[in-house]
């Protein structure tokens, strides 16, 4: 006599559903390490392998347990896409945050985590993105400003890049150029990412998107001047979404020939 048939979707007691199992997403991670000759990262593990948090839908890594770096970061996101040779489960599909603190991804990791939000769609929605003082310059912000471009992620709702001293002008400019067609993300953070009075013009484009939802922007301790916060306001006075701008610590009354120019 058959059993009854198992609802779709739903995993009989003691069984995983394929996508859903954190033990499976840390095999196919440790084996992709081996075959590309890299540790692997305990903080990964720990992460992965801990009942406690499961079900596993976020990721916290930090340098505890030494720096993942961008070949580590590659080599987790392939895993979450489930997408090298011989992984087993495919995508993982019940990952929404993930946060790296100091892990050196750099330009290359970024690009591995861009890849994640271009290509996850309907199987891998990341909703909050947090990558701090992860060494992130102007082509990791590239990277991520074209897979958040119009028609390619729309889970994001959060990004922050915060402490990445090395994005400056050139990696705001990189960021708000595919930003600026986006239609999803609600919060975009920059604390002391080195911009300048040139970044202000990036922001105020991304700023001016009449289809943005973006409702908090924060660019604290960066130093926009006088004339960055000028270009900055010519994009909010027609913006009707935002309703936190973090301006503190910009040297905004601290340049003298802003206030030549006008600025007060």
């Amino acid at each position: 006599k058959m059993g009854p048939k198992k609802k779709e979707g739903k995993a009989a007691a003691g069984e995983v559903v394929e996508g859903e199992d954190p033990l499976q997403l840390l095999q196919n991670y440790q084996k992709f390490c081996k075959s590309i000759g890299l540790p692997v990262n305990v903080g990964v593990t720990k992460n992965l392998n801990d009942e406690e948090k499961y079900p596993v839908e976020q990721l916290l890594i930090d340098d505890e347990f030494g720096t993942l770096g961008p070949g580590g970061t590659r080599a987790l996101m392939t895993s979450l896409m489930g997408s090298a040779v011989g992984m087993k489960g495919g995508p993982y599909k019940l990952i929404k945050s993930i946060r790296l603190w100091r892990t050196h991804c750099s330009d290359d990791g970024a690009a591995a985590i861009a890849e994640v939000l271009r290509l996850g769609g309907g199987d891998v929605r990341i909703s909050y993105l947090e990558l701090l003082d992860c060494n992130i310059g102007a082509k990791g912000a590239s990277a991520i400003g074209t897979s958040l471009s119009h028609g390619h992620n729309l889970s994001l709702l959060t990004l922050k890049l915060d402490y990445n001293s090395t994005l400056g002008d050139e990696g705001a400019a990189n960021l708000c150029k595919g930003l600026r067609t986006n239609m999803t993300l609600k919060q975009l953070h920059l604390q002391f990412c080195g911009l300048t009075q040139n970044a202000g013009i990036h922001l105020s484009d991304l700023l001016a998107n009449s289809k943005s939802i973006l409702e908090v922007l924060n660019v604290s301790g960066n130093k926009l001047g006088g004339l960055g916060l000028r270009d900055l306001c010519k994009g909010l006075m027609v913006n009707t979404k935002c309703t936190t701008l973090g301006l503190a610590d910009n040297v905004i009354d601290q340049v003298s020939k802003d206030h030549d120019d006008g600025i007060d």
